[in-house]
């Protein structure tokens, strides 16, 4: 028996593409100013070579979570179409065969890290003797951590499903806060490189037990108990095969390379590329506020076949992304010396800068494939974005094992940026033809008003950079430039409704209101 849910189909594209956004932006804004400004506290008390390990560490837990084969995005892609349906007995039994395959798929992976733990320390953590002695620890950290992780991603899923970003954004900034806090006050205790693993650790499990009580109270008579169902898991299966794919693929691009840097140089060298890399990486932290609600969109407007609507969410979502990164961006191409050297140091400045613009530069061009990576798969056509994923891949390992050897941590930023170049074009002109959207409607709706803004406010940055001579001058500048760009988005870029929606939504959440129903 189907039962009617309190959510309605999409009336207001608009309305809940901006609230959902808000939602997102404004929880990313508190993650990103905790994440600046304790990275160069954590950095300095650890050194290189400890900081180091735990980005290796992180990298491998990544490659051990392939084996969840992409079910969590496979469960909020039919959650998405199945809700607003009142397929809510469907939606429980696909759960339960989820979270059974993530139990199994995270166990598997514990064992197979724990197994091989001596192997994998020997193998990427080349550095000083203490270090390696470290490194055995790490890998029984990151074996329980893949567990929590896999779990937490099955119903993680749910929020996600049903646009519920408010209570997505609630457990980033507390999960980041135990992260990032938990680290300094373990540091300041005089505890070291353990200590701060097993706050990961326990971080990991907060978000576990967190999105129990959220997915309980989302979806009536939920049932956590593992059950497994060989069509629900074949139903699902069907399009995780790709997302798994995808997956694969875009950890060779975004955490291969720090793991190829462990294998051909010394353990540091990972601490001098991740600092820059985590900057090139923030363009990601705003137009993932922005993708992150565009998957369940498309997947609802898909699944109710209104494809006018569609083509505007792709449009006028590419436009926000846009919007959302070229900021950034900027000022890592533009400064990127100035930036690093005031953040965590002279030595990371003179190690780091050409490689930052390297990332920095690869980084914008994919930000142009974010809305059609995530549209693709809400059309079910997520083959398109495995396709391109993998040759991303492919292009990112060759290039890595080229030009790493030889050039250090510039030959990795190079190669990111290489393959960004010829593979992205590619991808969206694919997936515009999947859409019936011409290049002019893409350009012209989409790319031009946001490039222009950036590059006006790139202009006036470049002509004040020598003007960051000190902090203060600096954090002036970056003031004046991103006012410039604010004021060009405004007037230049977005709309009249799309300005009422914005100023709307951000005074529901800042004023803590309860957000509506169908929102």
């Amino acid at each position: 028996m189907k039962t009617v849910p309190t959510h309605k189909p999409d009336t207001g594209l608009g309305q809940k593409l901006i609230a959902n956004t808000v939602f997102n932006f404004l929880g990313q804004v508190y993650v990103l100013l905790l994440g600046i400004t304790v990275v160069p506290y954590v950095v300095h008390h650890l050194g290189p070579e400890h900081y180091g390990l735990i980005t290796v560490v992180a990298a491998l837990g990544g490659f051990a979570g392939l084996l969840n084969l992409g079910i969590g995005q496979a469960l909020s892609k039919y959650v998405s179409e199945l809700y607003w349906q009142g397929e809510l007995q469907r939606i429980r039994a696909l759960f339960q065969t989820a979270i059974a395959v993530s139990l199994f798929a995270g166990t598997t992976a514990c064992f197979l890290v724990i197994v091989f733990r001596n192997y994998l320390a020997g193998a990427f953590f080349h550095g000083e003797p203490d270090t390696q002695g470290f490194a055995v620890f790490a890998m029984f950290i990151t074996a329980f951590g893949v567990v929590f992780s896999m779990a937490t991603e099955s119903l993680s899923a749910l929020p996600i499903a049903l646009q519920r970003f408010d209570i997505y954004n609630r457990m980033n900034i507390l999960l980041s806060t135990i992260r990032n806090l938990g680290s300094v006050v373990v540091l300041a205790l005089g505890l070291f490189v353990k200590a701060v693993l097993l706050v990961y650790l326990i971080s990991g499990f907060a978000g576990l037990l967190g999105y129990v009580y959220y997915a309980r109270k989302l979806v009536p008579q939920l049932s956590l108990c593992p059950s497994f169902s060989w069509p629900d898991f074949k139903q699902l299966f069907g399009f995780s095969a790709s997302v798994l794919l995808a997956g694969a693929s875009n950890l060779l691009v975004h955490r291969l390379d720090r793991v190829i840097v462990a294998y051909f140089l010394p353990i540091a060298a990972v601490a001098f590329y991740t600092i820059p890399y985590s900057l090139a990486e923030r363009t990601w932290m705003g137009v993932g506020n922005i993708t992150s609600v565009i998957f369940p969109s498309a997947s609802e407007l898909f699944s109710m076949q209104a494809h006018d609507k569609l083509q505007e969410l792709y449009i006028r979502a590419t436009k926000m992304v846009l919007l959302a990164g070229i900021p950034v961006t900027i000022f890592l191409l533009a400064v990127p010396a100035q930036i690093l050297n005031y953040w965590v140091g002279t030595e990371y400045a003179v190690r780091g800068t050409l490689t930052l613009r390297f990332l920095a530069a690869g980084f914008l061009l994919n930000i142009f494939a974010h809305v059609p990576y995530v549209v693709a798969q809400g059309i079910n056509r997520p083959w398109i974005s495995a396709k391109y994923s993998l040759l991303n891949g492919i292009a990112n390992l060759v290039l890595f094992l080229l030009l790493i050897p030889r050039y250090g941590i510039v030959g990795a930023g190079a190669g990111f940026f290489i393959s960004e170049a010829i593979v992205m074009p590619l991808f969206i002109w694919e997936v515009n033809r999947a859409l019936r959207v011409s290049w002019a409607s893409v350009i012209l709706g989409s790319y031009l008003r946001p490039v222009a803004c950036g590059a006006g406010a790139f202009g006036i940055l470049w002509l004040f950079r020598s003007y960051g001579s000190s902090l203060m001058n600096l954090i002036l500048v970056a003031a004046l430039v991103l006012a410039v760009f604010a004021i060009l988005a405004l007037l230049g870029a977005i709309d009249r409704g799309e300005r009422t929606r914005i100023y709307e939504q951000t005074l529901i959440v800042l004023r803590f209101r309860e957000r509506p129903a169908n929102v």
